[in-house]
Order: structure tokens, then C-alpha cells, then sequence
């Protein structure tokens, strides 16, 4: 068992590593040592928890896996577009026993009927203003300037939809939206001159190094339009593995290539929150979402956490 002196930081907590949480797990530290109540230096942009991978793990040991995420000391969630079995009120019934809010949704395009009052219920189960189209599975429209123009109308209708309903609309990318088409033009370059001006993205800077482009020439270019970093690590090379449906396993932020000193530099603060996604992985994933959010908040205080 680990002994605390009365008054230690979370800080300090984290420095010691995973040991103080695996000796008693069944504790919220977060909430036992009060470290809600802390600021943290630095509070933008904050950090986040996209909980895709963590699906089953919430269905199956709720509670458990709730303390993990509390004690890491994430500042939001968002949730991915499937919730893996359970029904939107089961999900956002879970999620709020974790006292952390909802920051965004992954959801559908709300264009027809159906999906439309399915993404305005999910937006008001989970109590979340950003709606994100996630963007799966890749398109062929990506594959000429045609299909991307028709990309670009659905995306603009989906905009005036959330807006309409006092939503705020943005796009996830993976690598398909930089591969070069045969013209040499970026699918991205070619979207980005089509949508309406206060479309936001969700970029996630792992696969547009995947896709051989460097994410800080793109977080420059979007300025305050690319309000929320979603975060990986990995060899950040293109793999034959990622035309399957389960990605090659992708690593803990700040333990594989790309260069985050200089991908958080050329934000400028343009980014509100910056959210850790792993897919899959060859570690343990509480392991990796924990080296995760201590290698962003803890050892260089690129954003912050629990407030």
C-alpha cells in the first residue's frame, strides 16, 4: 500500500506512476484528495478522452472503468459515433457518473429525418453543443474533385441543420482526405475552398502524418477553425494494414514519431482542447491513456486537466 503525505498534489501523484492507482483501484483519487479543485497552469487548451476504445469496458465494468478514467484526470469526454450495444440514455447515464462533461459527439451526417432527431437526441442525452461528423468509412467521392464538390454540399447542409438547432457543427479526418488525387491536388485543399466558413475541425494529426503531410503546415493554415487536436502516436507511416477495418495498433502520445513540440507550437493557442484517441494498441490501453495524458499535461504542460 502507498502512504501520502496530507496535502499532496496531483502532481506529485502522477510522478509516483501507475502504482499509486493499481494499489487501490477501487479509490476515485481524484475526488478523495480533492484534486478537482486545482488549476492547472496552463488552461487551454484542455485535455480529453475520445472514448471509442473504451466501448466495452464501459458496458461490461461501468464503475471500474469510470474510477481509471477519473484518476487519470481527464477534463472532458467525447463520445464516439457507435456506443457498442447500448442505447444513447444508457450511454449518457453512464457518462454522467463520471462528473466530467461532454465536450463533442461523433455522430451521422443529420441529413434525412432519422438521423436528424438521432443526432439532436444524442446532443441533448449528453448535453453537448459540438456535433462531429467522424467521417467513416472512406468515401470514394474523396477520389475526384466531383465527389468532393457533392462531399462539400452534404457537409454545408449538415452545418445549417446544427445550426439551425443551436448546435455547432465540425469534420474528423483520416488520411484518405490527403492523399494526393491524380491532378496532385489535396482532397483536403479542395474541401476546404467549399465549406462554409464556420465549419470547425476535429484534426487528427496522427493520420495526416500517415498520409505523408505534415500537420503543422495544416493546423497553421486552419488558424482557429482547428479548435480541437485529436491526438495518437505511432511509426506515422502509411501501412497496407490501414485499408482493414482495425488500423495497424497505434502507441501512446509522445512514445512514437511525430514531433508534438512543434505540432502544439503552430496552434498558438487556436486549439480549445486537445483529445486522446487510441484506437488499438499493443499495450495496455488505461496504461497508454495514462502515459497519454501525463506526457501532454504532467511532463510539458501542453494543456490541462482536471480543473
Amino acid at each position: 500500500m502507498v502512504f501520502l503525505r496530507k496535502g499532496t498534489s496531483r502532481r506529485s501523484l502522477l510522478k509516483l506512476g501507475w502504482l499509486v492507482f493499481l494499489s487501490n483501484p477501487l479509490i476515485s483519487l481524484s475526488r478523495l484528495f480533492g484534486f478537482s479543485s486545482l488549476k492547472a497552469q496552463n488552461q487551454t487548451p484542455k485535455i480529453g478522452l475520445n472514448l471509442y476504445s473504451l466501448n466495452k469496458d464501459l458496458k461490461n465494468y461501468p464503475k471500474e472503468t469510470l474510477k481509471k478514467i477519473d484518476f487519470i484526470g481527464f477534463a472532458g469526454l467525447e463520445t464516439p459515433h457507435t456506443l457498442e450495444g447500448m442505447s444513447v440514455d444508457d450511454y449518457s447515464k453512464i457518462i454522467r457518473k463520471s462528473s466530467l462533461d461532454v465536450i463533442a459527439i461523433h455522430t451521422e451526417l443529420p441529413l434525412d429525418k432519422m438521423t436528424k432527431e438521432n443526432v439532436l437526441k444524442r446532443a441533448k442525452a449528453f448535453k453537448s453543443k459540438r456535433i462531429i461528423w467522424h467521417g467513416l468509412p472512406e468515401s470514394t467521392s474523396y477520389r475526384s474533385e466531383e465527389g468532393i464538390t457533392q462531399l462539400a454540399n452534404k457537409y454545408n447542409m449538415a452545418n445549417s441543420f446544427a445550426k439551425e438547432n443551436g448546435l455547432s457543427f465540425g469534420i474528423h479526418n483520416h488520411w484518405w482526405e490527403f492523399d494526393e488525387l491524380s491532378s496532385g491536388k489535396l482532397p483536403f485543399d479542395i474541401l476546404l475552398d467549399l465549406l462554409d466558413d464556420d465549419i470547425f475541425f476535429e484534426l487528427d494529426v496522427y493520420w495526416i502524418a500517415v498520409a505523408g503531410k505534415d500537420p503543422v503546415d495544416i493546423i497553421k493554415r486552419l488558424g482557429k477553425r482547428a479548435s480541437i487536436l485529436q491526438v495518437k502516436d505511432g511509426p506515422g507511416v502509411w501501412s497496407p494494414l490501414l485499408d482493414e477495418p482495425f488500423p495497424y495498433p497505434v502507441l501512446a502520445v509522445g512514445t512514437g514519431k511525430l514531433d508534438y513540440p512543434s505540432i502544439f507550437k503552430a496552434s498558438d493557442g487556436n486549439a480549445q482542447w486537445i483529445i486522446v484517441d487510441i484506437e488499438a494498441c499493443e499495450t495496455d490501453l488505461i496504461q497508454a491513456l495514462y502515459e497519454s495524458y501525463k506526457y501532454l499535461a504532467i511532463s510539458n504542460n501542453y494543456g490541462s486537466g482536471l480543473k
